[in-house]
């Protein structure tokens, strides 16, 4: 403890430094001492919780808890600059869809019975949510490091991009995601580990050469639609049920309309994906038409969607068509990808508060 203090006081020059850096060692320490106490506590937390058992947290997994979050801190610590490139490339609202698509799942696996909830392994539920969080951002790890001349045109702020991390260490970050998401599913089961590699496998597919789907125009959009499904399929695994337990009508609703509207993740890429001979709809008609064509297919896949869950019910079919509309007039406005994902996530919000009996009798009747 006097050498840590007398290194921070050689290097900052300053005192109060010095004892600062003593304290925060010896909470340190003291802490890693008594992880068996901390594990207990984190086993018992479920019952505390509301759940009706306690968590089953082994130590390997105990340990992935405590390294997956001390690693944000760490690397704050180490660069504060490559902390915030990596931060600000998590794309929040597409890791949101990701995990509401298992919670779907999940939903679906209990059949929409939401007390059931309680009888889950709180952990089950925390790991599957982290291994997609890590294979989604793994994904687009990938993606960036593919797509780092586009970026210079289109996503000027992207880390690559700008130079706040170089293509090693972008590279390294990579394999920490993917590790993480192996592991992280691997520790609950099987099935759940090979939903998730299929995951990565799609991804890697849409990005990757030789493949590289995203340069084939409806192709790329069915592809990230079907990897939407491989996150419910995950939700109804922890549920507790095969993943063929999942309607089928909700997963063709899904898939379709995800198809059919998913072309707008290439609005902000016109010029890159020019430059770069990649085959979009925005390539192909021209920025403005193709601004335009999204717009239309993204209010088709609002207004199709109770459709082929088969709901016919006049006011959800109804409310699905303003949400299309709205979304549509953002789109050629050009507000920005935010407000599209903002509708899109209010729109279920009000589909499952206001809808969610005519719902599940679609689904479970």
């Amino acid at each position: 403890m006097l050498g840590i203090g007398w290194y921070v006081r050689q290097k900052s020059g300053r005192w109060w430094r010095s004892i600062l850096a003593v304290i925060i060692a010896y909470v340190l320490i003291f802490c890693y001492v008594s992880q068996p106490i901390f594990h207990r506590f984190a086993r018992r937390l479920a019952l505390y919780l509301g759940f009706v058992r306690q968590g089953e947290l082994g130590w390997t997994q105990f340990w992935m808890l405590v390294i997956t979050f001390q690693f944000p801190i760490l690397m704050y610590l180490w660069n504060k600059k490559k902390f915030t490139g990596i931060f600000g490339n998590l794309r929040p609202f597409r890791t949101v869809h990701f995990e509401a698509m298992f919670l779907l799942g999940f939903y679906l696996g209990v059949r929409g019975k939401i007390g059931l909830l309680a009888e889950t392994n709180l952990y089950h539920l925390v790991f599957s949510l982290l291994s997609f969080f890590f294979a989604w951002e793994f994904s687009v790890v990938v993606n960036d490091i593919i797509d780092i001349e586009i970026d210079k045109v289109t996503n000027r702020n992207r880390p690559l991009a700008v130079g706040v991390l170089t293509k090693m260490e972008m590279s390294h970050l990579a394999i920490f995601y993917l590790l993480f998401s192996v592991l992280s599913a691997g520790l609950i089961n099987g099935r759940l580990l090979f939903v998730v590699l299929s995951f990565v496998a799609v991804y890697w597919l849409y990005s990757v050469p030789p493949a590289r789907l995203k340069r084939i125009p409806v192709l790329s959009a069915a592809i990230t639609s079907f990897a939407s499904i491989m996150p419910i399929f995950g939700g109804v695994i922890i549920a507790g049920r095969h993943p063929i337990a999942a309607p089928e009508n909700i997963l063709w609703a899904i898939f379709i309309a995800f198809a059919i509207s998913f072309n707008a993740k290439d609005l902000k890429d016109c010029l890159g994906d020019e430059k770069a001979g990649i085959k979009t709809l925005m390539t192909i008609f021209g920025c403005q038409r193709g601004r335009q064509l999204i717009g239309i297919l993204v209010m088709v896949s609002y207004t199709i969607f109770p459709m082929i869950v088969g709901i016919w019910d006049y006011r959800v079919i109804l409310v699905s068509i303003v949400f299309g509309a709205l979304s549509m007039l953002m789109i050629l406005k050009d507000i920005g990808e935010w407000a599209i994902f903002l509708t899109y996530f209010l729109y279920f919000s009000v589909f499952m508060l206001f809808f969610k009996r005519i719902f599940e009798v679609a689904l479970f009747s």
